[in-house]
């Protein structure tokens, strides 16, 4: 009853009669509102994934329910709904969890009408603000962990946190802990929900907002091709073909030994789809080299092999001095995407090699006879191979050199016995055919043992001139020294004389 009037008497109960008292009345009115409510807890509902407010049972019965407060966009506390019914003590805000944190407060009301206008019922203060929790997670690929944090719960004081995970259909307790962040084991290319939970006490908690994650595990390149092992200066070079953007960290390259066993050379970093390593601790003119690559993922594990091995062309040859045809054989090159257009085959002397084949021959070619009887050389003929890859299926192409080849010729040595100054033969010259052009000197004595003409140039002969006075030499026999050496170092030394007729 809010407000009426009441009488009231006293009776007392007697024989043949009861004694009554007079009868006095007055004007009663309901003055006291509802106790203030106190939220238990707000926090995410499991089930509907909505934000749920739960709140204490009023003491007062003639509570007729509660109204739940909240926040608008510009900070307000504003009535959000109402809920009739004093034991009705749970209330679902149909809102995402994770679009917070919210904060609510709730007052009880009466059936008493006030005389405010518009007219309300009596309500009491807002209880205390208890604001829910929003958790997020920071996956960690490599380490194979998430860090799981999370706004403090307030409103009441929170004895742990506890951090729920969900793999498959099973939900665990993971940890448990008095800070706002934490790191839980995950596995790569799992799906994992987590909740945090604020424990109150042995009954009362309050869960965050649902954080659901899948765990990536490292990609793997769309494609990997080993695209080239090349002999360039006596290194090799290595280039790797690769899809750089899922993350690849490194290439590493790979070496057969003499085992039979392929042994890592080195590592290069990827800052593209190209990676060029050079392998110099290697002897290219023995046997083809065999090469293979493998990358590292993002990280740092290693991945698959390339989807190709590489193997180096090898020449090697003979030489037949009397007709001057030289034999040039090489192996074929492995292992081109594209497969092999044509073999290119190269010669050089007084080591240059001219930017001319000498020969292009098909990929099922691996020999050719080369005849230099027509080359001035200075005693070795060299030779490399390319190899000429067909447009791959990676919309490129490249070409392989082999290791350089070179033959040495014995040295050919024809001197003059006599020469003419200012005759038909006015110049005295050796002529040299397979002599390296290095360490060579030719000399000129009299008589008397004394040098009268030297020269280390190749091309220079004498002309009858003293050497020391410019004058002209006489009419004599005079001692001539050569020496000189061939292509592998060997030395030689031609002494005689020779007729100076005027």
């Amino acid at each position: 009853i809010c407000s009426a009037f009441l009488n009231y008497r006293i009776e007392l109960p007697a024989t043949p009669c009861p004694f009554t008292s007079n009868i006095a009345g007055d004007q009663f009115e309901d003055m006291l509102t509802p106790n203030i409510p106190v939220i238990q807890s707000v926090g995410a509902d499991t089930a509907t994934n909505q934000v749920r407010i739960i709140w204490n049972v009023n003491s007062r019965p003639d509570t007729y329910g509660y109204v739940i407060y909240t926040f608008d966009e510009n900070n307000i506390l504003y009535e959000l709904d109402t809920v009739w019914g004093r034991f009705n003590t749970t209330y679902f805000h149909n809102i995402d969890p994770a679009e917070g944190p919210y904060t609510y407060s709730v007052a009880a009301f009466d059936s008493c009408l006030t005389d405010n206008f518009p007219v309300t019922y009596q309500t009491s203060a807002k209880g205390n603000l208890h604001t829910s929790m929003v958790s997020d997670a920071q996956v960690l690929m490599c380490e194979k962990q998430a860090i799981i944090s999370w706004n403090p719960y307030t409103g009441r004081a929170v004895s742990s946190y506890r951090i729920w995970g969900k793999r498959g259909n099973t939900w665990e307790m993971l940890k448990a802990t008095n800070s706002l962040t934490d790191t839980v084991d995950v596995l790569p290319g799992e799906n994992y929900c987590m909740y945090v939970q604020a424990v109150f006490n042995a009954n009362q908690s309050a869960f965050s907002s649902r954080i659901c994650f899948d765990v990536p595990t490292p990609e793997a390149p769309a494609y990997h091709y080993f695209a080239v092992a090349s002999i360039e200066n006596k290194e090799v070079r290595l280039v790797d073909y690769i899809q750089s953007s899922v993350g690849i960290s490194e290439i590493i390259y790979y070496r057969k030994g003499l085992q039979s066993n392929f042994e890592e050379i080195g590592r290069k970093p990827v800052d593209g789809d190209f990676t060029v390593f050079f392998d110099r601790n290697v002897r290219t003119n023995l046997e083809p080299l065999e090469y293979r690559t493998k990358y590292v993922d993002s990280c740092g594990v290693e991945g698959e092999f390339s989807q190709n091995i590489n193997k180096t062309i090898f020449v090697s040859g003979t030489a037949n001095e009397y007709d001057l045809v030289n034999t040039i054989n090489w192996t074929p090159y492995e292992d081109f995407d594209g497969g092999i257009v044509a073999y290119r085959v190269f010669r050089g002397t007084n080591d240059v090699f001219d930017p001319v084949p000498i020969a292009t021959v098909n990929n099922s070619t691996l020999s050719i006879n080369d005849d230099i009887s027509q080359l001035q050389t200075d005693g070795r003929v060299c030779y490399r191979v390319e190899a000429l890859e067909s447009i791959n299926s990676f919309m490129f192409q490249e070409i392989s050199r082999s290791n350089d080849f070179c033959l040495i010729y014995t040295p050919l040595v024809f001197i003059p016995n006599a020469f003419t100054p200012g005759g038909l033969n006015p110049i005295f010259q050796p002529v040299l055919s397979n002599v390296d052009n290095e360490g060579y000197t030719f000399s000129i004595m009299n008589r008397w043992g004394q040098i009268i003409f030297e020269t280390k140039d190749f091309l220079e002969g004498w002309d009858g001139k003293i050497m020391q006075s410019g004058g002209d030499a006489t009419s004599d026999n005079y001692l001539y020294i050569i020496e000189f050496q061939d292509q592998k170092g060997k030395r030689y030394v031609r002494r005689g004389f020779v007729a100076l007729l005027r």
